[in-house]
């Protein structure tokens, strides 16, 4: 699984498949989509959970749940509380996932499509460390909303409103096509009904 879902819902994943199957050795590895989905294709991994970009009818995904993210920056940063184009993004660092991220290749191409060209990036495939240089005021960064919530009202995080607001980021658990039944169709649909990105496990 990618970052974002290891710092939210694994603990909650984990202890419901313990529940229900506690013979099952769990092996979690916490990697960028695009290692993931390689490793799927080696059939090195059973499942993966990660956004919604890999189509490809080798596998079969289980629909989860969708994030949304925004704009955040330093509130020292950007003392304004009027929406901005996105243009005006050219005019901050902005920091960035990068395009092994899935969330960092759906706003690449974002962007892309509203012909946006942004000044000085700095990427990092770390969503702590994006997270700890949005807040020592490097740049600015999208970041999931819901899961940020306490860092805003602590005032540590600031979000930035746009005329156009990011899209949804999608997740989905994926796993073999050649393995449409057993032990890895269940851990999906567990994934389904436990699948929570609004809390951060650590504050």
């Amino acid at each position: 699984m990618t970052e974002l879902t290891a710092l939210t819902w694994l603990p909650s994943l984990v202890e419901r498949i313990h529940q229900t199957y506690p013979r099952v050795d769990l092996e979690p590895s916490i990697e960028l989509s695009t290692d993931l989905l390689r490793r799927l294709e080696n059939d090195e991994i059973d499942l993966i959970v990660v956004p919604d970009i890999f189509h490809d009818p080798r596998f079969i995904s289980t629909p989860l749940k969708a994030v949304e993210n925004a704009w955040m920056c330093a509130p020292a940063l950007y003392p304004g509380d009027s929406a901005i184009s996105l243009n005006a993004l050219a005019s901050f660092t902005v920091l960035t996932q990068g395009g092994s991220s899935g969330t960092g290749l759906t706003y690449e191409r974002w962007l892309a499509e509203h012909d946006i060209r942004l000044g000085k990036t700095l990427t990092s495939n770390y969503l702590v460390a994006q997270v700890g240089l949005t807040i020592s005021g490097v740049g600015i960064s999208y970041l999931p909303l819901a899961c940020m919530g306490t860092l805003i009202t602590q005032g540590r995080l600031k979000v930035i409103h746009t005329q156009q607001p990011l899209p949804t980021i999608k997740y989905v658990c994926v796993h073999r096509a050649d393995r449409y039944q057993g032990l890895t169709v269940e851990v999906a649909r567990l994934a389904q009904q436990t699948c929570n990105f609004n809390q951060l496990i650590i504050t």
